[in-house]
């Protein structure tokens, strides 16, 4: 965040699903001027107990006036981009939130890793109204389609990586995730490597639109 905030001169951001309010504390240890948007009034009020500006809504379709009327540097969608029902609507309305030449950060579970295969359960929540885990070309191909450009695509790492997908959940956790980047990193090639992984990280940069 310190590097983008830098490199773009990023000022303002607002964080989708901002939960209990983590991630736009982040933010604004860093520089920003963040603010969030979550739909439990419970997560909200305990965002706002703390001194963080967290709003009540629904991202897209029930968005307060402070946010739908507003434009930012930097949006943020932290684990949460699978709970869109319409992702193209979703990151057209992304894309019209955020200010000429801004940043959208996406970080997400990797549809594509083995670990989806074999532990699947795992990440079974009833009654979050889950959608399919994306892929990241599927991710990829969304976002470029909605007017933004990839900058950077990122293994998030973490004790759920596929290479050692035969392993126990949180068994030999360190090792784990240690072989997985060393191996990772050397052995196989960036590509693979990213679709392997449980999550990712994508940054994408938000198209000036054309003139004339």
């Amino acid at each position: 965040m310190k590097r983008l905030k830098k490199r773009y001169s990023l000022k303002t951001a607002l964080d989708i699903g901002a939960n209990n309010g983590l991630f736009c504390r982040l933010l604004e240890s860093v520089g920003f001027s963040a603010v969030g948007i979550e739909p439990q009034e419970t997560l909200v009020n305990l965002a706002r107990s703390h001194g963080l500006s967290v709003c009540a809504g629904t991202f897209p379709d029930k968005i307060p006036p402070e946010i739908g009327e507003s434009s930012f540097d930097l949006i943020s969608v932290n684990e949460v981009l699978y709970y869109f029902p319409d992702l193209k609507w979703s990151l057209s309305k992304i894309h019209d939130l955020l200010s000429d030449g801004g940043i959208l950060f996406i970080k997400s579970y990797n549809g594509e890793n083995d670990y989806r295969r074999y532990f699947l359960s795992f990440f079974t929540r009833p009654g979050d109204y889950l959608q399919a885990f994306p892929t990241i070309s599927t991710i990829r191909f969304w976002v470029e389609d909605s007017g933004f450009e990839v900058i950077e695509v990122l293994a998030y790492p973490d004790d759920y990586f596929s290479i050692l997908f035969e392993v126990e959940p949180m068994k030999f956790g360190i090792f784990q995730r240690f072989f997985n980047m060393v191996y990772g990193n050397i052995f196989m090639k960036n590509e693979e490597w990213l679709n392997r992984v449980d999550r990712m990280i994508i940054v994408a940069k938000k198209k000036n639109k054309p003139t004339g």
